[in-house]
């Protein structure tokens, strides 16, 4: 399939009946206002001053070398690192104690002034600190460790699925544990399909482990085009566009009106912020889901030289591929992590 090798990864347990939880988090926006300059965050450990001496973080060392663990993490141009420590962490009404955390003590995004963090729900396989100084990462450095959600599954406090919706015309959403939020969707448009184990990004572990949540969905449709195609795509909240394969993103670039031109200082496609989007729709498990068109034009994500604004679909080079927050805005994301599975409801 284009080149990629991959696997269908085993279900542990049968589908999680879809049920509403009250174990529920509201998401941040982590980017404030945004002219295409970051300017950096700085975590509320860093800002004594503006923190009650009541709400302190209850952190405690690693080990001998506590200091010496390196949190680093990049995603969609932003950035944060600091040292390891272990705290209990509560999030939704979940609960999981003497967590091993990194402390976010640099970041750096479009700050709004409330996100002072990020927490990571990857598989343990891209999870890791590294021994040593920060900036000092390297491969060989690297050290496993158990991260958040993994734990509190194994700990038998919820069951093993996660659901994410994030909201449109809006710097929030809602994350809930061990079902579904307590919100309007579709059950009538609905679609389940496998995750995938496959190595999209060279680090050969995982090939055989689970890693991303990937999914191959049946194609794309844009106007009067539709695209059957299959590539693995990333399902990650953590990244603001749709990153597609060249020649998609090139074509659905040509169908707003008028065409989007990419601009390569910032690797992504520009368009007169009053263009009209195409009709365009991510199929998966042969149902359409259909993607809002203020969606596609972000009319915060402007070109100070041309004034043009950014579009919500950006090419994806040589992969890895990724379903982000333009997609995520208008679907109910269940991520079944004991069925291997993930399920999209539509929520228009």
């Amino acid at each position: 399939m284009n080149g990629v090798t991959f696997q269908r990864a085993k279900a542990i347990s049968d589908p999680t009946p879809d049920r509403v939880s009250l174990r529920s988090s509201r998401l941040e926006n982590l980017k404030g206002k945004a002219k295409f300059h970051g300017h950096p965050g700085i975590s509320a450990l860093e800002r004594a001053g503006l923190v009650s001496p009541r709400k302190s973080q209850n952190v405690s060392t690693v080990g001998d070398f506590s200091t010496q663990y390196a949190l680093q993490c990049e995603w969609d141009g932003e950035e944060i690192s600091g040292p390891m420590g272990r705290s209990d962490i509560s999030c939704g009404g979940l609960f999981v104690p003497e967590q091993q955390v990194g402390l976010a003590n640099k970041t750096y995004w479009h700050g709004n002034n409330v996100t002072v963090g990020i927490l990571g729900l990857a598989y343990p396989s891209i999870t890791s600190a590294y021994y040593g100084q920060v900036g000092e990462e390297e491969p060989w450095l690297t050290i496993s460790y158990t991260p958040f959600l993994t734990r509190a599954i194994s700990q038998g406090t919820i069951d093993p699925v996660f659901s994410v919706a994030i909201m449109r015309n809006s710097s929030s959403g809602i994350l809930t544990w061990g079902g579904l939020p307590p919100m309007l969707w579709n059950p009538e448009s609905k679609a389940v399909t496998d995750l995938i184990i496959a190595n999209l990004i060279d680090q050969e572990e995982t090939a055989w482990e689970y890693s991303f949540y990937t999914i191959i969905p049946d194609g794309l449709v844009w106007g009067l085009t539709r695209d059957t195609t299959q590539y693995p795509y990333i399902v990650d909240t953590g990244t603001t566009m749709m990153h597609l394969p060249p020649p998609l993103a090139e074509a659905i670039a040509r169908a707003f009106k008028p065409r989007a031109t990419y601009i390569y200082q910032w690797g992504a496609y520009f368009v007169p912020c009053d263009a009209i989007a195409p009709r365009f729709a991510v199929i998966i498990s042969g149902v359409e889901f259909w993607i809002n068109r203020a969606d596609l034009i972000y009319q915060d994500l402007i070109d100070p030289l041309t004034g043009l604004c950014a579009c919500g679909i950006s090419t994806g080079g040589p992969g890895p591929y990724i379903l982000g927050d333009v997609f995520l805005q208008n679907v109910l994301a269940v991520f079944d992590i004991g069925a291997a599975e993930m399920r999209f409801y539509s929520r228009d």
